[in-house]
């Protein structure tokens, strides 16, 4: 499956939307820290739409209840979220993701296969400074994610 491709503008009106503005090279590099876990403030969840509603539900004050019927396309819907951690606020960057259908368990399974064997692989550098293999290990989480389709490559 191909890369989503976000132009820089439609990231910065989401931010923008959240109320808190994030230059696109700002944004980016969050999105890095938080795939590295290089940084405690910015962090990564999956919501799905009817969890994302129920966020901005309590946002903006408003009582859980029971939810309005949604379609089954709505339902499918998933979100690659940002979270920034500040201090006093905590901030929430919805990526939405394409959906892609039913995953295929077979390939599920090979990969859950390959990321048992780089998990391995790294648990073998032993003492050896992980910054170094930094790259290596961004890059074959790129290639590993990539038969998903569900990873957003910001470019």
């Amino acid at each position: 499956m191909p890369a989503v491709s976000v132009p820089a503008w439609v990231i910065e009106d989401l931010t923008h939307k959240t109320g808190n503005f994030k230059q696109f090279n700002i944004f980016c590099h969050m999105l890095e820290s938080a795939l590295t876990q290089s940084s405690e403030s910015v962090t990564l969840d999956l919501l799905t739409y009817t969890d994302l509603e129920s966020l901005r539900n309590r946002k903006m004050g408003g009582r859980p209840g029971p939810l309005a019927p949604r379609s089954a396309q709505l339902n499918s819907k998933r979100y690659l979220i940002l979270i920034y951690s500040v201090e006093f606020d905590r901030i929430h960057y919805p990526l939405p993701l394409p959906y892609q259908g039913k995953p295929d368990p077979v390939v599920l399974q090979g990969i859950i296969r390959s990321l048992k064997e780089e998990l391995g692989r790294l648990q073998g550098l032993g003492g050896q400074d992980t910054r170094d293999t930094r790259e290596t290990e961004i890059w074959h989480l790129r290639e590993h994610t990539r038969p998903w389709g569900r990873w957003m490559l910001i470019t």
